[in-house]
């Protein structure tokens, strides 16, 4: 079974095994109030940016706890990166989407301005909201006991991910115009050529609109089909990165035949 994951900001990069490292502020708060362990019990603190310090609890009180280093590690993030640039979408289903798509794996997480969102990010409302979703993929990236969190781009318009095309990166735009299934469109492209980048990009209720879609494909992004059913802006994307991180073999050999 899987350890407990805790974020730290505490400086972790000098710590070796055998040390002791005091655990503060959020993580002491999260591991002996929220979760109630107690010395002898086993967890790990990251950094959140690959590092990983795997120890037992040597003492433990809501007001100090030391955890007895006896592993650490250094995660690099795999390659290609995956991202996710999502629409965003009322009833918090552009939340939902998000916090499955970094239990599934996703390394960069775009918040659009889709020309047809019904939710608008403005002036004040715009940090607010930006924050509540860093806050949710911490959140999900220690629920599933990663260590190197996604990074958190800033609130983007199409633009974005017409430049990633450019730039070389593989970008699919799921809708329901496209003529070929998501999963032949990416396996043909990783057949053809090496990418450092994938992103899929995920449009709000009422869909992509016909000029945004020409703005990414004419950069080079291609449109493809996920499956004969509609999704929600909540369950797309994380469907797709499911198929991705499989067709790259990180869930289980993958099927090139």
């Amino acid at each position: 079974m899987t350890l407990p994951v805790f974020y730290t900001d505490a400086p972790l990069s000098e710590v070796r095994p055998g040390q002791r490292v005091p655990i503060t502020g959020q993580a002491l708060h999260h591991a002996v109030t929220v979760r109630r362990m107690k010395a002898g019990e086993a967890l790990e603190l990251t950094d959140g940016a690959g590092l990983r310090v795997r120890g037992v609890l040597e003492s433990a009180s809501k007001e100090a706890a030391v955890l007895a280093a006896d592993e650490v590690e250094h995660e690099q993030p795999p390659t290609p990166r995956l991202g996710l640039i999502q629409a965003l979408a009322k009833g918090d289903r552009d939340l939902a989407a998000v916090e499955t798509a970094v239990e599934v794996g996703v390394d960069v997480v775009v918040p659009w301005q889709a020309q047809r969102s019904i939710v608008q990010w403005k002036g004040a409302k715009a940090a607010k909201a930006h924050d509540k979703w860093a806050n949710l993929i911490q959140a999900a990236s220690l629920q599933s006991r990663r260590v190197n969190f996604p990074k958190l781009e800033q609130l983007s318009s199409t633009s974005f991910a017409a430049q990633k095309a450019r730039e070389g990166a593989l970008v699919i735009v799921l809708h329901e115009a496209g003529t070929r299934p998501f999963v032949q469109t990416l396996r043909s492209e990783l057949s053809r050529r090496t990418v450092e980048e994938i992103y899929v990009v995920v449009g709000p209720e009422g869909g992509i609109a016909d000029a945004e879609r020409q703005q990414m494909e004419e950069a080079g992004a291609l449109t493809a089909v996920l499956g004969p059913t509609v999704l929600r802006a909540s369950s797309a994307g994380p469907i797709a990165l499911a198929l991705t991180q499989q067709e790259l073999g990180r869930w289980g050999p993958a099927d090139n035949g």
